[in-house]
């Protein structure tokens, strides 16, 4: 599995890998259908993708529980019920201040650790400096481009 977060590498003739995804449905752009993916994914953007990928897209869309994030409108923002869900599910825990950093930059070192616990990997063996090469070691690489 290889995962690269805010980069646009080709597969085929002038298929990049948004393309790739947006052609077989795990993703759709943003509301005007376009990728932006000469952009850097942000930490709000992540949880969106990760509910697509797993194909809980609309029960995180629709989710209606609040997190703890004092940084996150859970009620008005966009992405509000994705970074809920996304809590409730173990894919986040956010910074040790309380905050999610909704605009904030997806580094490799937070993508690989979304991924970690996404795919059930024990939290307990987790180590942040060391995330992107145990999941390497896993075979899924991971790239953050920002």
């Amino acid at each position: 599995i290889l995962l690269m977060a805010g980069s646009a590498a080709s597969y085929g003739e002038n298929q990049s890998s948004g393309n790739l995804l947006k052609s077989n449905g795990f993703i759709s752009g943003d509301e005007n259908g376009n990728l932006n993916e000469s952009a850097p994914l942000t930490r709000a953007q992540l949880m969106v993708l990760m509910a697509q990928l797993n194909g809980v897209f609309d029960q995180a869309k629709n989710f209606e529980g609040s997190g703890r994030f004092s940084d996150i409108d859970y009620t008005y923002a966009w992405y509000g019920s994705y970074i809920a869900y996304a809590e409730k599910m173990g894919w986040t825990a956010g910074y040790p201040d309380g905050t999610f950093k909704p605009s904030g930059v997806v580094t490799d070192k937070e993508l690989a650790t979304v991924l970690y616990k996404a795919l059930g990997y024990p939290v307990k063996d987790l180590v942040f400096d060391k995330v992107v090469a145990d999941l390497g070691n896993k075979g899924v690489q991971v790239s953050a481009l920002s």
